[in-house]
């Protein structure tokens, strides 16, 4: 950890492992990614996609129904396709599950 004070300032590094004993993660590894995050600041602000290419303005994506991946949370039943519903019966039974026989 030390050896940190020969590349980045003492501030710094005070900051950094503050940081990563707040984050109850008192790491070198936690140290030098918080240093890394300090030295490179905030991501750059991208424009709206939109002003890029105005054709994207008319874009239109449904929000998924997120009641669907319920059965895959509870495991009741594998769906390829999650806009079907997923029911009980479609989950095969052990006793149905035959061992490959060679």
């Amino acid at each position: 950890m030390l050896r940190l004070l020969e590349t980045h300032p003492a501030a710094a590094v005070e900051r950094a492992v503050t940081a990563a004993l707040e984050r109850n993660s008192p790491r070198l590894e936690t140290v030098r990614l918080i240093l890394r995050q300090q030295q490179a600041g905030p991501p750059p602000v991208c424009p709206p996609a939109a002003a890029v290419r105005p054709e994207l303005a008319r874009v239109a994506v449904p929000a998924p129904t997120l009641s669907s991946y319920d059965a895959l949370v509870e495991g009741s039943c594998w769906s390829a396709d999650l806009a079907l519903p997923c029911t009980p019966d479609a989950v095969p039974h052990k006793s149905d599950v035959h061992p490959a026989r060679g």
